[in-house]
């Protein structure tokens, strides 16, 4: 999947999500500093994939 986005939209830039250790590229905010909290970067092509317990804080920051 990630090599079709990336095929689709060029290289990810950021994973807005990640877990230690499965972060997608270096660049990253780490579940310690809460991405929901975060101010998103505006440029760049953005992984996305959050903790499906809290769907709905994720669903209304991207929408943000």
């Amino acid at each position: 999947l990630l090599r079709a986005v990336e095929r689709r939209f060029g290289p990810i830039t950021f994973d807005l999500a990640a877990s230690d250790g499965d972060e997608v590229v270096p660049a990253h905010f780490s579940q310690e500093q809460d991405s929901l909290k975060q101010e998103w970067p505006r440029d760049g092509v953005l992984w996305l994939n959050p903790p499906f317990r809290k769907m709905l804080s994720w669903s209304k920051k991207c929408a943000a």
